[in-house]
């Protein structure tokens, strides 16, 4: 694949190179066993033999298990809805390499909420979880794969979502934490704590920005770096998680806010839901996107819009057919 190419792609691919970097990695402390990391291969056991006894200081290595390749075939996911159940048959959720993505936490990350959303629907009159792309990064990864052609095997990276600065690791529990208590996942004992958390992070903005020193607030200096946390007595009191949630806020605030207002307005449109039964033929709609839509069949108007090739403008066209579907349809009740 792209990122994780085997020794003799690399060799097809890139046969100007001369050398390929090869890490010996231990498989342990207490192990005599290393692993080749760069050297991923489906070559004959003969042949493995030949590649690693050339490896200066390993001309005596033995071999305790061989490389070999994986084939998987993948369902295309735009059948999926964001829950992870696949349209035509809700009752069934996938998760994991079958929905086109590669590496561990992608597919762990798909399991979660497979999982959650299959409990969901068992306990009832539930609705499933579905976190949006300014919410967790597992968001980004099921919106994707749901939105997007997927013509390789998926990874997520950091460049894949627009909202970074709200997807941070240090705020993930505040981020997280409520609808993982609200569906019985994360105990009241915790949740207490991240309350705890908030209340605190609160208490030190307001005096941050209640506090003024020759005109300006504390909280400006901060975001100025004129002045640094551990200059502040009044803060010494707070454990060194508020403190760095609140100099992260601070230096970042104007970034953190364009992103807010970025994520509000996709909100506008994630409101807009797409009712069933609704059609793509109508005026205006340019035959690329008509079709696209009509195979990938997005739940909202925020899906649809981040589909390859449909543009603004469409969007707005169908926001107006979608008020008359819904008019009519309520209508004729």
């Amino acid at each position: 694949t792209r990122y994780c190419p085997s020794f003799e792609d690399k060799v097809m691919r890139f046969p100007h190179h001369e050398t390929h970097q090869i890490y010996l990695e231990p498989e342990g402390a207490f192990t005599d066993e290393y692993y080749l990391n760069g050297i991923s291969t489906s070559l004959p056991p003969d042949v493995q033999w030949q590649m690693v006894r050339s490896l200066p200081g390993l001309e005596n290595a033995t071999l305790s298990r061989y490389a070999y390749a994986v084939e998987y075939d993948f369902v295309l996911p735009h059948q999926l809805h964001n829950s992870l159940a696949v349209m035509k048959w809700p009752n069934l959720f996938l998760a994991g390499q079958i929905n086109g993505t590669t590496g561990y936490e992608e597919a762990g990350g798909q399991g979660i909420v497979a999982g959650i959303n299959a409990a969901q629907l068992v306990g009832g009159d539930r609705s499933p979880i579905v976190l949006g792309r300014d919410q967790a990064y597992i968001g980004v990864l099921i919106d994707d794969l749901v939105t997007k052609d997927i013509t390789e095997p998926y990874r997520l990276f950091t460049s894949r979502a627009e909202y970074r600065l709200l997807l941070r690791q240090d705020n993930a529990c505040r981020r997280l934490s409520k609808i993982g208590y609200d569906i019985g996942l994360l105990p009241e004992r915790h949740y207490r704590q991240v309350g705890e958390l908030e209340r605190q992070l609160a208490e030190a903005r307001d005096f941050l920005d209640n506090t003024k020193v020759s005109g300006q607030s504390l909280w400006r200096r901060l975001r100025t770096k004129e002045l640094q946390l551990d200059d502040i007595d009044e803060l010494r009191g707070y454990g060194a998680e508020v403190c760095r949630q609140l100099e992260i806020e601070a230096h970042y605030e104007g970034y953190i806010e364009q992103e807010k207002n970025q994520a509000k307005s996709l909100q506008k449109l994630t409101e807009w839901k797409i009712p069933s039964g609704f059609g793509y033929d109508m005026p205006g709609l340019r035959n690329e996107s008509r079709l696209k839509l009509q195979r990938i069949k997005p739940d909202t108007l925020a899906q649809a819009a981040r589909i390859d090739g449909v543009t603004p403008a469409e969007i707005a066209l169908l926001q107006v057919h979608i008020k008359r579907f819904r008019e009519t349809a309520a209508a004729a009740v």
